[in-house]
């Protein structure tokens, strides 16, 4: 195909609105011209403004000199006008094209030593393929470390930067081809301050840094935050969400490379002031907050740029500052070494510098947390501990826990001799025994490594947003729901009788305790397919809510000891044992069921298939499992069950490495220039057209 028919098919493709769906070619501004010109003449009527891309973005470059001359950071600025994106640079060629950045060809008195990293990071966008969309909005700066050639002043420098991609009106609408030849200067010695920053108006100085210059993958680093109000001025304390009437101060990262940043913690306390008819909390002394941030465990190896904003105001009691908006970075070397060292920060004040700009992207972030935090996204604490003690309560009217109750109070009360005093004790430590076993619980979920060496505990929602474990999830939620439908039981665990009936039979606090945790865990047949779930859940908590969960959940089981030991008389209110127990006990596992589909919703297409045919095996071993009787002689359980659970390993092999290809070809997105390229080398190409109706 000739040039010119390329040239023809591109035009047509922009004057539908589909250039967004083709890749742009490397053209000239010469060239780019030719193009409009050609369209004008077909009257396809071009979206308003495309004639003059620059109208939907205004791109501009710089550069900032380093301490000793010979390194610096190269910057290019893209500010897009409302409801239009532009693409990230590690966005896959495809429906959307990445933007290129590089320098002139030709040009030797500077190259680029690293990667361009944006001061954000793109928002995930689903155009319904395979190729998922790296969209940027508003202002993007993106930076790469460059290195000066011998004998260049590197001041005086002027540096031509290559720029192609496309500009897209949001909503899959018109594209335009981007191809911009700019010139790169130097900045300002006053634009970045390392360490220490006092911004123009602010009435406060601010200072950061991290504690590290290496890091490993999945390893942790602490970002320190710290405001020093000025003589009779105070800043308002840290939000993790702005509000509608003052201007706490919200602390972001906006380039996180998908690690995790939690809550901090303040290194003073906070004083209260009223402001109007709301009480604040304000800090008139210099105060430093922390924040852990994990870092994920696929995080790219080399130099990895972080950025952030911090949004403050400092007040007098008689007079309201300005807001301020700053904008920080640093690098941390990902690697195999980890570096303990002060790390500061790079602050400065970006062009569009506006406090509203760091509350929406506090507010973003907010969000985000609060739709990864898992089953219970968007509740508050209080809420989630009530449903817990709920869940608590619940376990005792489970056919292995409701007959006990009575049993057991009563035992109490005819060891103690019926003296109040002591029935109370003794239900009490009971109770606490009970709870020891939910702690244990809540420790294994936070420090899984106990258990599994090497594993790690995850940032919070990170699991959520694993394929592997949401099948898991899946798995086990649903074998757990035909335990309660009966088609089989976990056994109870015989060794916890063994190594704790000695203890239980003694007199005093010591047996009580210890008949409390045997309890628990003789109740594991009913109480399991609730448990087990919920320390699978708590993998991807954060450990203070684990913990609290946890707690919540033990309190609410061993309750009715609480309550019944004041007054053992209670016992004869107890709900009375019968059939409507296996009602609710299979009544609850439609329940899990409904679970399990609800977690199924997140499988990405290629595993759906294949998850199905997996809890398929997974319900055969359950039958079989069901099948096995405590009766049996131990040799012949065990055979069972390592049949049982060799027909589950045999659904994984089937499901996802004999059902899935693992020698697919490596399809590339379609572009004419690969094709050319391809077909130029003496390949042959196969292109595949689908379509999704």
């Amino acid at each position: 195909m000739t040039r010119l028919s390329l040239l023809y098919l591109s035009v047509l493709a922009l004057s539908l609105g589909l250039v967004g769906h083709l890749p742009a070619q490397d053209l000239t501004p010469e060239e780019f011209e030719q193009q409009l010109e050609m369209a004008r003449e077909l009257g396809q009527g071009l979206p308003e403004g495309a004639i003059e891309p620059d109208r939907k973005v205004t791109i501009e470059a710089r550069y900032i000199v380093d301490e000793g001359g010979r390194t610096g950071t190269l910057e290019i600025i893209a500010k897009v006008i409302p409801h239009w994106h532009i693409f990230s640079v590690t966005q896959k060629p495809g429906p959307a094209l990445p933007t290129k950045i590089r320098l002139a060809s030709g040009f030797t008195d500077a190259e680029i030593t690293g990667s361009f990293q944006p001061d954000s990071d793109p928002t995930p966008v689903d155009y319904g393929d395979d190729v998922p969309g790296e969209e940027h909005h508003g202002t993007i700066t993106w930076s790469a470390p460059i290195e000066f050639a011998e004998g260049v002043d590197p001041q005086s420098l002027s540096i031509p930067v290559k720029l192609t991609g496309q500009v897209c009106e949001d909503g899959m609408g018109s594209c335009i081809p981007l191809n911009e030849n700019l010139t790169a200067t130097v900045a300002t010695a006053a634009t970045r301050f390392v360490g220490e920053y006092a911004p123009d108006g602010a009435h406060a100085t601010i200072r950061g840094w991290v504690d590290k210059t290496h890091a490993q993958p999945g390893g942790d680093l602490t970002l320190s935050i710290q405001l020093e109000p000025g003589q009779g001025v105070f800043v308002f304390d840290h939000a993790e969400q702005p509000t509608p009437t003052t201007t706490p101060t919200l602390v972001v990262l906006t380039k996180r490379n998908n690690a995790t940043m939690s809550l901090p913690a303040a290194s003073a306390e906070s004083e209260q002031i009223q402001v109007g008819e709301e009480t604040v909390d304000i800090h008139r002394q210099p105060v430093m907050w922390e924040f852990p941030i994990e870092l994920p465990r696929d995080i790219e190896e080399g130099k990895q740029r972080f950025s952030g904003l911090v949004g403050f105001q400092a007040d007098s009691d008689g007079a309201a500052g300005a807001p301020q908006a700053v904008q920080f970075n640093f690098d941390l070397i990902i690697g195999s070494a980890t570096v303990e060292a002060k790390n500061e920060l790079a602050f400065f004040t970006p062009d569009d510098a506006d406090y509203g700009k760091v509350a929406t992207a506090a507010q973003e972030e907010y969000e985000r947390n609060r739709q990864q935090a898992g089953a219970f996204a968007g509740m508050s604490i209080p809420a989630v501990l009530g449903l817990a003690f709920i869940a608590g309560l619940i376990l005792n009217i489970m056919p292995c826990v409701l007959p006990v109750i009575g049993l057991k109070v009563l035992s109490f009360v005819q060891q103690a001799g019926e003296n109040p005093r002591r029935v109370l004790m003794l239900n009490l430590v009971f109770a606490a025994g009970i709870i020891f076993v939910f702690m244990l619980l809540a420790t294994l979920a936070t420090f899984p490594q106990l258990l599994f060496w090497g594993s790690e505990r995850v940032g919070w929602g990170g699991l959520f947003e694993s394929q592997a474990f949401t099948i898991v999830m899946v798995a086990v939620v649903f074998a757990f729901g035909l335990s309660f439908l009966g088609v089989w039981e976990i056994p109870i665990p015989g060794f916890a009788a063994s190594a704790g009936v000695g203890k239980a039979e003694q007199e005093g606090y010591m047996g009580a305790f210890t008949k409390g945790i045997l309890t628990t865990l003789l109740a594991t047949p009913c109480s399991g397919p609730l448990l087990i779930p919920a320390v699978t859940w708590a993998f991807a908590q954060p450990p203070a809510v684990t913990y609290l969960v946890f707690l919540a959940l033990g309190v609410g089981m061993a309750f009715p000891y609480i309550v019944i030991g004041f007054k053992p008389s209670l016992v004869s209110w107890l709900p009375k044992p019968g059939p409507w127990m296996e009602t609710f006990k299979q009544l609850m596992g439609f329940i899990l069921m409904a679970t399990a589909v609800f977690f199924f919703n997140s499988i990405i297409d290629k595993f759906e298939i294949p998850t199905l045919v997996f809890l398929v095996f997974v319900g055969l071993a359950c039958w079989l499992a069901g099948r096995i009787s405590l009766t049996m002689d131990s040799p012949v359980r065990i055979r069972k069950w390592a049949t049982a659970l060799a027909v589950v390993g045999l659904g994984g092999f089937i499901s996802y490495y004999a059902m899935i290809p693992q020698n697919e070809l490596d399809w590339q997105p379609f572009t004419r220039q690969f094709v050319d390229d391809t077909v130029a080398e003496g390949n042959i190409v196969f292109v595949d057209f689908t379509a999704d109706w």
